[in-house]
C-alpha cells in the first residue's frame, strides 16, 4: 500500500494512492515560512527551474538487519532568492536504490506506482519540502515487471530525485 500523508501548516490532511506491498511513501510538507502559501502567492511565483532546487537523500539508519524496512528521506530545498512553483507530486519525487558502486539499479518507488499524484506548490527561498519513502527490501523494475525478490546483505546507496535533479548517493548497509 502506498500512503501519501501531507502536513500543511499544522493540518493533518491525508490522501491515499496505490502501489504494491513493497513500498510505502509518506510525504509531509514542512514549509517553515511564517505565512501560509496562498493562491495569490502562487500566481506571482514563477516556475522553479532545476537550477533553483537542491535535492538531498537521507537514510534513517546507516545499518539495517535483513528484513528491516529502511526509511529514506527526500529533502528538496529552494536554493534561489525567489519564491517559485514546482510539482512535488508522487510522479516527480523518486527514490532509487543502487548497489554501492552504482553499477546496478535495485529498486525505485516509482516502479510499481501506477497512479501519479501531481501536487504543485510554491516554495519560498531557503525553504524545504520533505518526503519519506519506506522500502520493504525487495527488488523492482520499471512498470513492476519481473519477479520481486528480497535483496541480499551488502552495501547499497540511495539517490533521491525531483524531476531531473538528483541527490548525491547516500550509502547504507543491510546485514
Amino acid at each position: 500500500m502506498l500512503a501519501f500523508v501531507v502536513f500543511r501548516n499544522g493540518d493533518d490532511s491525508t490522501a491515499s494512492g496505490n502501489t504494491n506491498a513493497s513500498s510505502s511513501l509518506s510525504s509531509s510538507t514542512s514549509t517553515t515560512s511564517a505565512s501560509p502559501t496562498t493562491d495569490s502567492n502562487k500566481e506571482s511565483a514563477g516556475a522553479c527551474p532545476d537550477t533553483s532546487i537542491a535535492v538531498k537523500s537521507t537514510v534513517d539508519h546507516p545499518n539495517y538487519k535483513k528484513g528491516d524496512e529502511p526509511v529514506f528521506g527526500i529533502v528538496i530545498t529552494n536554493i534561489s532568492t525567489q519564491a517559485c512553483d514546482r510539482d512535488f507530486g508522487s510522479n516527480q519525487q523518486s527514490v532509487t536504490v543502487y548497489t554501492l558502486d552504482g553499477s546496478k539499479r535495485i529498486w525505485s518507488n516509482l516502479d510499481c506506482t501506477p497512479d501519479p499524484d501531481p501536487r504543485s506548490k510554491v516554495l519560498q527561498p531557503g525553504k524545504q519540502e520533505v518526503a519519506q519513502v519506506k522500502w520493504q527490501g525487495t527488488t523492482s523494475a520499471p512498470n513492476c515487471d519481473g519477479e520481486r525478490v528480497d535483496v541480499q546483505p551488502g552495501a547499497y546507496s540511495v539517490v533521491a530525485q525531483l524531476g531531473a535533479v538528483k541527490s548525491t548517493p547516500e550509502p547504507f548497509n543491510i546485514g
